[in-house]
């Protein structure tokens, strides 16, 4: 059996902001503020994700990063790649002829002016031979689990959603920045009047 985990400890500086994140707004922080400060009193993580209702890995995650970041890991990161690499150098975005686009039945992607639009393209492709084909293939209808974007919108649903009031255009384009970890972006305007 493992020897169990438990928080460093503490100096006065430390605990001193660990109570006083107690009542911060912020669930994450007041959560791991909770773990870190139950542990500290040498309560061991799995009667600390007992009381708190939480799993127990939850509670060793914070303790671990707490030993090795300190006051740092009170605050949110990204989950997110730091940098970006395209998928394709120049030499393969020049040979490459057809994208396979994997789709759910969502309406807007199967919808006859998205068709109209795929189909045309294509021909346009194959007449001028220049371009990239589009070939959409579709999940099959009430199969979540093959589109690994799905338990995603589901969480980021959960941290946006409050169900007590509808929310300003604001207040959702706040929220979805908060809990993706994004700044605000310009939004996507289309010049031409779409039929």
């Amino acid at each position: 059996m493992k020897r169990p985990i438990f928080v460093r400890a503490l100096s006065d500086d430390e605990r001193e902001d660990l109570v006083a994140s107690l009542r911060s707004s912020d669930a994450f922080v007041m959560r791991r503020c909770q773990i870190l400060l139950a542990s500290s009193r040498g309560k061991i993580a799995r009667e600390i994700a007992a009381d708190l209702g939480c799993d127990g890995q939850t509670v060793r995650t914070a303790i671990n990063a707490f030993n090795t970041k300190g006051r740092e890991c009170l605050a949110h990161w990204s989950s997110r790649p730091h940098t970006i690499r395209p998928a394709f150098d120049a030499e393969q975005a020049a040979r490459l002829r057809a994208l396979r686009l994997v789709w759910d039945n969502a309406s807007w992607h199967i919808s006859h002016t998205v068709r109209a639009w795929i189909r045309t393209h294509n021909r346009q492709v194959k007449q001028e031979k220049k371009g990239v084909r589009i070939l959409p293939c579709h999940l099959p209808t009430k199969s979540p689990w093959l589109n690994p974007i799905e338990p995603k919108w589901i969480h980021g649903q959960r941290k946006i959603v409050e169900p007590a009031r509808l929310l300003t255009a604001r207040e959702i384009e706040d929220r979805v920045c908060e809990a993706l970890g994004c700044s605000h972006e310009d939004h996507l305007s289309i010049s031409e009047k779409v039929t």
